[in-house]
């Protein structure tokens, strides 16, 4: 069975073929039981990180990468709650009683706020080393992902939260709210440099949750979403490193469709175009210029949060995402660099783990599977812990399988 969903004209491609983003529909063979094959890396009682001021518990934010040298990284954040702003805080009055009601803490000593964190494996993520610091600034430290450079080098970038929220300005002597920054290592990722922040036109605040791209040529394209003024829509913009991200200078700027362009992901797709989507309409654009001018953003029907976009070495381009209202962490994927998607339904992916939180990104195995790392806050945004699960597409790519770990 086939069903096309939805048919949307991308204005800058008008006059090529192939110019609509399609939903289209397939029964759904998909096999696998996520309760019995993800496994935790780490979390309460299992593989925990050290005692570090401000971390009682919360973990976070996760990202995966594989490196040419078939070491994997996994990095994440930790602090005490959902947001670990450094302490003391300057929060919003009404804000913060809203906050509190629903788990964040009366008081915590948190000198720099939350922290960025990795451990590694050497066996394809079925074990993993004790998480240690990755990066701590005097802000929460969040979204870390890692890529590694063509000269080896590794570049992690992050976004940091400074100490206040819920008003129009910073308060005096304040940065802006959050602010995007990346990090060097040159000795696999045992130290790290002193962190770049973007030179952002975005006066409230900027932030990240997608890897970066490398370019064929070892540029670096880094995907961002930032906030204008506040109360604004935030929009999509994107930065380019000729220098492995020793420096980096803006790009350009993509507004939403419709309300507003917010964790993005991009790809490189085998054709050479990028591919961006963005929560929470599932927008996507394209790029055939290495981001400097982008099609319209497109409504896919499908909402998401947090996606993840990988070209697999195949050149099927698979976005991973999540969203609470269609459950959980769910899959689709294109065959025609990002225009085609495959669905089980017109509003949402295959699922992958529907009792848990939306957060995953993913990177692909020598054996042409997925690892997916997730987190789970077991009904408590205190206490968490990272999970990680694997999957592919099915041979018969009538949906997908989740696999023994």
């Amino acid at each position: 069975m086939m069903t096309i969903a939805t048919s949307c004209r991308l204005s800058a491609f008008a006059d090529e073929p192939n110019n609509f983003v399609r939903i289209r529909v397939i029964d759904d063979k998909s096999t696998g039981d996520f309760k019995a094959y993800r496994k935790m890396i780490s979390g309460p009682g299992h593989n925990e990180h050290p005692p570090y001021p401000g971390c009682t518990g919360f973990i976070g934010w996760e990202s995966v990468t594989r490196l040419k040298s078939g070491e994997m990284l996994c990095s994440f954040s930790a602090g005490y709650w959902h947001v670990s702003f450094p302490t003391p805080w300057d929060i919003k009055p009404d804000l913060l009683a809203s906050w509190q009601k629903v788990g964040f803490p009366k008081s915590i000593d948190a000198p720099t706020g939350g922290r960025t964190l990795l451990c590694r494996s050497r066996d394809d993520g079925r074990t993993w080393s004790q998480p240690v610091t990755l990066i701590d600034t005097p802000g929460d430290d969040r979204h870390p992902v890692i890529v590694e450079n063509q000269d080896g080098s590794l570049l992690c970038a992050f976004f940091a939260i400074d100490n206040w929220y819920g008003y129009d300005a910073p308060p005096p002597g304040r940065n802006k709210n959050s602010r995007v920054a990346t990090a060097r290592s040159t000795d696999n990722g045992k130290t790290w440099s002193e962190p770049v922040f973007m030179p952002s036109p975005f006066e409230y605040y900027d932030r990240m949750c997608g890897k970066p791209v490398v370019l064929p040529n070892g540029h670096l394209l880094l995907p961002t979403y930032g906030m204008p003024k506040f109360g604004g829509a935030e929009e999509l913009g994107v930065y380019r490193s000729e220098d492995f991200g020793m420096s980096w200078r803006f790009v350009s700027k993509l507004k939403a469709k419709q309300k507003a362009l917010d964790e993005p992901a991009m790809t490189l797709a085998r054709d050479g175009t990028l591919v961006v989507i963005a929560r929470p309409e599932g927008e996507i654009a394209f790029s055939k210029d290495e981001g400097k001018s982008w099609s319209a953003p497109e409504l896919t029907g499908i909402a998401m949060d947090a996606p993840c976009l990988i070209t697999l070495n195949d050149g099927t381009v698979v976005c991973i995402f999540g969203w609470g209202a269609t459950a959980g962490i769910q899959m689709m994927w294109s065959d025609d660099h990002g225009r085609t998607w495959i669905t089980p339904a017109k509003d949402r992916g295959f699922k992958i783990d529907d009792s848990t939180y939306t957060y995953a990104i993913g990177c692909e195995m020598p054996d042409h599977s997925i690892y997916l790392v997730y987190y789970d806050p077991r009904g408590d945004q205190t206490r968490t812990a990272i999970l990680s699960l694997r999957v592919r597409i099915r041979p018969d790519r009538q949906g997908i399988e989740i696999l023994p770990p």
